[in-house]
């Protein structure tokens, strides 16, 4: 049956209908699925993207770690202190300088004295991405250049300067300077006599109140900062400098303190003889610290220590007083008591009574000097003093004295590299050092020495030599 032209059985005609509505929800399902695949890959598109970012932005963090240790190695800081420094954190994230080695990507094979390998690692916070990089990196003192530049200081008060050539009179004075340091090239300290303090800032030398009327006897500043300068004295003395002032800062010894160093923000400083004027007790204690509070590192009670020279913070040589048979000489590898040891050298032939000055331009090149009485018993023995010379080679000490041809004492010794050295004494004697031999220079005073600085070589710019991206 039939109403019009339509079946009402539901024939041909509507199963075409009906496929065609089914052939549209298909086509509809495609596209939806389509739709949905593409926002799918969109989205996972613009996740790789942010992950990609975020591993791009963890490099440019670790560079700049690279970029700080590089600085801070250059700027003098030993291989082995560039680890541990961090996390430092820049915009989303962080870096650390995580290790320091002094070994090659191999791990075996050894870096040259001016390089080290440092491991740094950037990390974008609140993520897993981290970046690793290991470089290693050179601090330019290969490359350095001789600074031809020293002082030196009398007991006339007198500050005397080299240019490389010659020595020419920079001030007068008219109390006696003991010990003259240069945080850099224009600015200088000269110590000595009731607490003088003179200042040099590149163009003239000007007094400085130092606030006390105890002789200084040395003067340090820590590396790379003038505004962190130390001088040690009679009676504990240990005076500070913060950039504008000088103040007292407390080593907790009465003892006279005869000279300081500083390697770091650690100083150290060294007893000469007890105070007073009968004396006492011979004492020659190493105390270390800085204006935060010092501490005994070292407790002697035999002989005294007259200098002390550090080229690292556990690296240290001290000298002193000798006994009738041996130089006593220390070294202090580390920062407690029982890192400090004696080293006995025999005389010989000679007959020191102290050594004065030392001056280590690297952990296995040091020199000490001070005076030797072997002919005819100095003074009180009615013959003269004679310099002694001595040499430390990273194991032992060994005497180096010229010849019996230069009867003065020797008070002070100073090296601007391990190719320059200046030493300086009494009547105006004085040494020089260029690499291979020591040599008797002219006078150009006849005044009495006491001090000497030669300013270290300018170094190179600290660069990056190879670097990669290890695996772990």
């Amino acid at each position: 049956m039939t109403i019009g032209n339509r079946p009402l059985n539901g024939g041909p005609g509507r199963q075409r209908g009906a496929v065609t509505a089914i052939l549209a929800l298909f086509l509809l399902a495609m596209v939806f699925f389509a739709q949905l695949v593409v926002t799918r890959s969109s989205g996972t598109a613009a996740f790789n993207a942010s992950l990609q970012g975020d591993a791009i932005e963890a490099m440019l963090l670790a560079e700049s770690g690279l970029e700080r240790a590089t600085k801070r190695f250059g700027s003098g800081t030993a291989c082995n202190s560039l680890a541990s420094d961090g996390p430092h954190s820049i915009g989303r994230g962080s870096f650390t300088v995580t290790n320091s080695y002094s070994t090659h990507f191999d791990g075996s094979t050894a870096l040259g004295p001016s390089e080290c390998r440092v491991r740094v690692e950037g990390k974008i916070t609140g993520t897993k991405v981290i970046r690793t990089i290991e470089a290693i990196l050179d601090d330019g003192s290969g490359s350095s250049t001789p600074s031809n530049e020293a002082w030196a200081v009398d007991a006339s008060g007198e500050i005397w300067h080299w240019n490389g050539t010659s020595w020419t009179l920079s001030a007068s004075g008219s109390v006696a300077l003991f010990a003259v340091y240069c945080a850099a090239a224009d600015d200088c300290w000269a110590v000595g006599n009731n607490g003088k303090a003179r200042h040099w800032n590149g163009t003239a030398w000007s007094d400085s109140s130092s606030g006390t009327s105890y002789d200084l006897n040395g003067i340090s500043c820590v590396p790379n900062d003038g505004d962190k300068c130390y001088a040690a004295g009679d009676n504990g003395t240990m005076r500070y400098w913060n950039g504008s002032s000088w103040s007292a800062t407390s080593v907790g010894t009465s003892d006279n303190l005869q000279d300081v160093d500083c390697p770091s923000t650690i100083c150290y400083t060294v007893e000469g003889e007890t105070s007073g004027m009968m004396g006492g007790s011979t004492r020659g204690d190493v105390y270390r610290g800085n204006s935060s509070g010092w501490t005994r590192d070292y407790y002697n009670t035999s002989y005294e220590m007259r200098a002390i020279d550090c080229y690292a913070d556990d690296d240290c040589r001290s000298a002193g007083e000798s006994s009738s048979s041996y130089f006593h000489l220390w070294n202090g590898t580390g920062n407690s008591p029982s890192s400090w040891t004696r080293q006995n050298l025999s005389e010989g032939s000679y007959n020191a009574t102290m050594l004065r000055g030392i001056s280590c331009p690297a952990s296995d090149d040091c020199w000490a000097v001070g005076d030797d009485t072997s002919s005819g018993g100095g003074m009180m023995g009615g013959g003269s003093y004679y310099y002694t010379l001595l040499h430390w080679n990273g194991s032992n000490w060994s005497k180096q004295m010229l010849s019996d041809s230069y009867p003065r004492d020797m008070n002070d010794i100073s090296c601007g590299s391990a190719n320059e050295c200046f030493a300086v004494g009494d009547s105006g004697k004085h040494l020089y050092y260029n690499g291979s031999v020591w040599t008797e220079q002219s006078s150009f005073t006849s005044t009495t020495l006491y001090g000497v600085y030669f300013l270290p070589d300018i170094p190179g710019a600290p660069k990056l030599l190879e670097w990669r991206e290890p695996d772990s």
